[in-house]
């Protein structure tokens, strides 16, 4: 017998370039050694950490070779290289790694054997495990046929929600696009714009809405923005939007359907080519130049993954493949923490044979 069977997917994916395996070679090194000299040709720097993750950046001077280069955390080697890489990404997440302590890494230089070259030694604090005692909480907003689009908040009490909100004695109509969390209760807020479907923002007074304005039949791109003060809006000739972000008001993006990408750079909005008509659902990035988008195709179940290199959207996962990573279905949303670190969802629908 077949069964359909429906799958929703959240997949962490965590980009790095090299690492090595545990290895034990040498005594734990100590924060400040007196007999080792610390010199300038290597440079390891500390990119981020997480629970039981580390990231740090690898570079050596053009000038300077040596037989093997490594990079210790105590006394574990995690990354051997004899190719005189000069500038990489070096992914700690080997054992015995535990939330909560400090760890110190290093690089050494190696010729003959002999070390000839050491980098100061970078303090990693792993963040801690917090508490999975959380309550979760059900906010009923508005009446029956709300809907909420889109969330986003700079604090646990200054959150906003957009959408299609009916509420009932709001004057003058009985509906509003967005309602505002303080901590206690859920406000609305006056809205003279269009449909919004997405909100983004960087404080209470410069924030972004995106969605659709028009008739049913005729809807086009709509673009909000708060200054605090009062609304600007743009009534655009591009589709409809769904997602909006940026790394600044005059660094702007927005995606929608028929693989609708649209670039804000401080002045007017300006079309992106992104090399498919798929449904763009959701942006998000971690600065200008490391961007995702996720899209999909409802008819055929496929989804598409977006990255920003230089200027224009490059492929990394279209149909059925991402980077070596065994995956199918339509790419919903993402996040990320870091350019090393994100988190995909993926509703994948699929045949399975019981």
């Amino acid at each position: 017998m077949q069964i359909a069977i429906k799958c929703l997917y959240l997949i962490p994916l965590t980009f790095y370039l090299l690492f090595a395996g545990c290895e034990k070679d040498f005594a734990p090194i100590s924060k400040n050694p007196d007999s080792e000299p610390v010199e300038s040709k290597l440079h390891l720097d500390l990119i981020d950490t997480d629970v039981r993750e580390a990231w740090l950046r690898l570079t050596v001077d053009s000038t300077f070779n040596a037989d093997t280069i490594e990079v210790t955390r105590e006394q574990y080697i995690i990354y051997r290289d004899t190719m005189m890489v000069r500038d990489t990404v070096i992914y700690d997440y080997y054992f015995p790694l535990t939330p909560d302590p400090v760890y110190y890494y290093r690089a050494y230089a190696k010729h003959k054997g002999r070390k000839i070259q050491i980098t100061e030694p970078q303090e990693a604090q792993m963040l801690p495990v917090t508490s999975h005692n959380y309550t979760w909480e059900i906010d009923t907003i508005g009446t029956f046929m709300s809907i909420l689009e889109g969330v986003w908040g700079t604090a646990p009490d200054n959150v906003y929600a957009v959408g299609t909100i009916y509420l009932p004695n709001f004057p003058p109509y009985n509906s509003t696009r967005i309602v505002h969390w303080d901590g206690k209760i859920w406000q609305p807020l006056n809205f003279d714009g269009n449909g919004p479907e997405a909100i983004f923002g960087f404080s209470d007074s410069d924030f972004w809405i995106a969605g659709d304005w028009g008739s049913p039949s005729t809807q086009r791109a709509y673009i909000g923005y708060w200054n605090g003060t009062n609304w600007q809006h743009w009534q655009l000739e591009f589709e409809t939007l769904k997602a909006i972000w940026g790394t600044s008001s005059s660094n702007m993006y927005a995606v929608g359907v028929q693989g609708e990408i649209i670039h804000f750079d401080g002045a007017s909005w300006t079309s992106m080519p992104s090399g498919t008509d798929y449904l763009l659902n959701d942006i998000w990035g971690t600065s200008e130049n490391d961007i995702y988008i996720t899209g999909r195709n409802s008819a055929t179940g496929e989804g598409i993954l977006l990255k920003y290199d230089e200027g224009t959207w490059e492929k990394i996962y279209d149909g059925h493949s991402i980077q070596g990573i065994p995956l199918s279905g339509q790419a919903i949303t993402i996040w990320g923490q870091n350019p090393y670190k994100y988190y995909l969802l993926v509703f994948n629908i699929q045949p399975a044979f019981i």
